[in-house]
């Protein structure tokens, strides 16, 4: 059976059986329109994107988006974000996998994509592959309804054992005690707007440090990943100015089941963390954030931004555990000077699914 599985780069034709392979395993509906829109929307261009097929049957894919990168120099990178990572259960254990990665590594090299990065649950086989996994997400957590919270926690590990779940429900319940200190505040009035914000102008890079990277998140990657996204049309931005200045933006989307995720935090050097305190505490009360049960935030540890960004939501209640999802970074160029531990990350380079 081995010797007739074949990898090869997909084709359009492609798109609706790769559908049907990938909704078999996660139980989803994702259609042509969800996946033209995450694989070949991208402003870097189309996916590159790798099968395995045994008697003309998918059984497993691979791809990389492009995307572009910048530095705090304005600088311009491209890289390539690893997806789809799929293949099917009764044909693991036969480096599917790995021989997917070895083609797909070439048609990369042939864009010119200097290196691909991305997030995964399964390090094990990233790591067969030379992948590097320099560090992990946090996941922070604002719980407004600990019983909501505990539940619905629980329902992303169904198959956890009762211990477990019994810890969901002590961290769901302290969660929510320490995020209750937020509402003793009083809220101070805040002249803000929702002014769309692009996070890479001419007059405003987002990336603080100079030895720094992060997405380009100009006006083609959000319209791209926010304002066309056929998964969610409930992105919404609060901004803070003074003397015309931006101090502080918060980018969110809230989800059927009232979650509340912020998607992407600006704040200014200049802001206080009793000034970013009251700012939460106000759009918290005043916005459909108040509906959630719980927020989330993807925290991140490994550059001084992003660990400001910690320690100003932990100011404002938010409690932060160790149980993010895996990095994994790979260079295909020799001399690339592009360290991942000076990647500015936020949950804006999520797939945008949910």
């Amino acid at each position: 059976m081995e010797d007739k599985i074949v990898f090869r780069v997909a084709e359009d034709k492609d798109v609706e059986a790769i559908n049907r392979f990938y909704n078999s395993l996660y139980i989803s509906n994702r259609d042509r329109i969800k996946f033209e829109w995450e694989f070949n929307s991208s402003p870097a261009g189309k996916v590159i994107y790798v099968v395995a097929e045994c008697e003309e049957k998918i059984i497993g894919t691979q791809c990389v988006i492009p995307y572009y990168l910048t530095t705090h120099a304005n600088e311009i990178i491209l890289s390539g974000k690893s997806e789809d990572t799929l293949v099917s259960p009764e044909h693991r254990g036969k480096n599917i996998f790995e021989k997917m990665y070895a083609l797909l590594l070439e048609e990369c090299k042939k864009k010119n994509i200097t290196c691909i990065w991305g997030f995964t649950y399964a390090a094990r086989p990233f790591l067969k592959l030379n992948f590097q996994i320099p560090f992990h997400a946090k996941m922070g957590i604002f719980v407004n309804s600990p019983l909501k919270a505990s539940s619905y926690l629980t329902s992303l590990s169904p198959k956890s054992k009762f211990s477990h779940k019994a810890k969901i429900v002590l961290l769901s319940l302290g969660a929510w005690l320490r995020s209750s200190h937020l509402k003793t505040i009083s809220v101070a009035d805040f002249d803000t707007d929702t002014e769309k914000i692009l996070l890479n102008t001419a007059d405003l890079n987002y990336i603080k440090q100079n030895n720094t990277f992060g997405l380009k998140l100009d006006n083609d990657f959000m319209g791209y990943r926010i304002t066309n996204n056929p998964y969610s049309q409930s992105y919404k931005v609060i901004n803070y100015r003074k003397n015309g200045h931006l101090l502080i933006s918060v980018l969110f989307n809230i989800t059927p089941k009232k979650v509340g995720y912020l998607i992407h935090l600006h704040i200014s050097d200049s802001v206080t963390k009793n000034e970013f305190r009251q700012f939460i505490r106000s759009i918290f009360k005043h916005s459909e954030l108040q509906t959630c049960h719980t927020i989330r935030f993807w925290g991140f540890d490994h550059t001084l931004q992003n660990c400001e960004e910690i320690k100003f939501l932990t100011h404002c209640g938010f409690t932060f555990i160790n149980r993010g999802i895996s990095f994994v970074w790979l260079p295909l160029e020799k001399n690339l000077k592009l360290d991942p531990m000076n990647f500015v990350l936020s949950r804006m380079s999520s797939q945008g699914t949910d």
